[in-house]
């Protein structure tokens, strides 16, 4: 029906599971003029439209139904006030065009949001970064990509000039004086990656661990937690008289 819409929306995490990308958006009569970059880490967002409220009343009247209805409706009167909430130069300022809307992918919203909400989370957190058991299996490695993801984020804000991104990582990293300039770097002051095999652990899964955090950086050992297992079973068996044992070894599907 015409008119001009300004969207504001939140941005980070909201101490939940929830992530707000910003994503403000003005729209006139129906074509975006102006939308802020999704998945950023700045703070706050600012952009501004020249809107011309003129071109706002013709569209409305090239809508028929409206007309039809707006004749039979009484008209609102205007009010002549000898000030503005512009100045006189803004009345030359050319008013702004329907700008192309490019949506990221799928792809794009599972890399890229779930980064800012663990960014977001971290500095809020007073922690000193993440820590992650790396099995080499599909799960562990997508989150590892994630935080690699929120690095490579963080460097692109402080290049671009982010003063408080900057702190916020100098305060995270205890180090006054340093600035990210490589993603595999800061990925290894930020995340720990451990693998934790046991007996039954193959060769294969340890190697595939060990690539993966090779390739995006992160601080990475491989330990045994056969004692651990043991452990917890013998406690076990002393508590029940009953000795788990996987199925390969003769147990059921329960144990």
């Amino acid at each position: 029906c015409g008119g001009c819409y300004v969207f504001a929306n939140l941005k980070g995490c909201d101490g939940d599971r929830v992530h707000f990308a910003g994503d403000a958006t003005i729209a006139v009569n129906g074509k975006v003029v102006a939308r802020t970059q999704p998945f950023q880490l700045t703070e706050v967002d600012v952009i501004t439209a020249a809107v011309d409220l003129e071109d706002i009343r013709i569209y409305r009247h090239m809508i028929r139904s409206r007309c039809a209805v707006a004749s039979q409706s009484p008209s609102y009167p205007r009010v002549q006030v000898d000030f503005s909430l512009s100045s006189d130069s803004d009345l030359f300022l050319p008013s702004c065009v329907e700008i192309p809307v490019i949506l990221p992918t799928p792809e794009e919203e599972i890399l890229y949001g779930p980064a800012c909400w663990l960014w977001d989370y971290l500095r809020r957190s007073g922690q000193g970064g993440f820590l992650l058991a790396l099995s080499g299996g599909m799960d562990s490695s997508s989150t590892a990509t994630i935080v690699y993801s929120m690095c490579s984020l963080i460097v692109k804000a402080v290049t671009n000039g982010e003063q408080q991104v900057l702190d916020d990582v100098r305060r995270i990293v205890s180090q006054k004086e340093y600035v990210p300039s490589d993603p595999r770097e800061l990925c290894g002051l930020l995340f720990h990656t451990v693998y934790m095999g046991t007996e039954n652990s193959s060769q294969e899964t340890k190697r595939l661990a060990k690539t993966l955090a090779q390739q995006i950086g992160s601080y990475h050992l491989s330990i045994s937690v056969d004692t651990v297992v043991s452990a917890v079973l013998g406690v076990f068996s002393v508590t029940t008289g009953h000795l788990p044992k996987f199925r390969a070894n003769g147990g059921t599907e329960r144990e």
